[in-house]
């Protein structure tokens, strides 16, 4: 089984807030994988992954894609691709999961987490899903909470956590997108597929809110709230350490 680290390589984002109050935080989106037998249920392992072999790229205008490398970059290795069968086909389910963090080590009164935005686009197959999504977990990664919303095309989506009762605790919020399905081989239809979305964005291109950045309430850019540190490298959903 050739299992292949690939490192996260971080983007800078001037997309998803966390509203604390007065204040906000803007995070950095990075890649961790969740790599799954294909009853995508059945985890095999998980670890960090280059947004670029996730397919994931863009902070305020994101794209999203069915990964490729999985089934590319190991040629005659059965673990990733069904090589006894009719045709070239994946033969592991993945989780891409494109996502901002934050780590709260006392969280503020009043924390509300939102992300929100507009689907330009949403050519997946049925073989793929793509999902917006928040979770949330204490300060030792276990979860604790979670919260999404599906990505159609043409259509608003917003997904929110209401934190206020949890006020003083150590806690770790995780805000992105999140794309599941086989590995494609990089030349088939399935590879050209995909998810276009705005963050922050109300309505569809040409439409008034035509963009993210034309929207000075969908990004706001304000003071980082001191308290909070970034650990962008540590697993996404907490699979490592707790399923939900």
């Amino acid at each position: 089984m050739n299992i292949k680290k690939h490192l996260n390589r971080i983007v800078t984002a001037a997309a998803v807030m966390l509203a604390l109050g007065a204040n906000t935080v803007s995070a950095q989106y990075v890649g961790y994988m969740n790599v799954y037998e294909l009853d995508c249920a059945t985890l095999v392992f998980g670890q960090g992954w280059g947004t670029g072999d996730l397919r994931a790229t863009g902070d305020a205008s994101i794209t999203l894609q069915p990964n490729t490398n999985g089934y590319d970059d190991n040629p005659g290795d059965a673990f990733w691709r069904d090589n006894a069968g009719a045709g070239p086909g994946g033969n592991k389910c993945m989780q891409a999961n494109y996502y901002q963090e934050t780590v709260a080590p006392s969280l503020a009164a009043g924390t509300v987490v939102e992300l929100s935005g507009w689907v330009d686009s949403n050519t997946l197959g049925a073989d793929h899903t793509a999902t917006a999504i928040i979770n949330l977990f204490d300060g030792a990664y276990n979860f604790i909470d979670s919260t999404s919303a599906p990505l159609t095309a043409g259509q608003a989506f917003s997904v929110s956590m209401d934190l206020t009762a949890r006020a003083g605790e150590n806690l770790v919020i995780q805000s992105g997108f999140r794309t599941v399905g086989p590995t494609v081989p990089g030349d088939s239809a399935a590879a050209g597929t995909g998810v276009a979305l705005r963050v922050g964005a109300n309505t569809a291109l040409g439409a008034g809110n035509s963009s993210a950045e034309d929207d000075p309430t969908g990004i706001p850019v304000l003071p980082l709230w001191g308290l909070l540190g970034l650990a962008g490298l540590i697993g996404f959903m907490g699979y490592r350490r707790k399923q939900a």
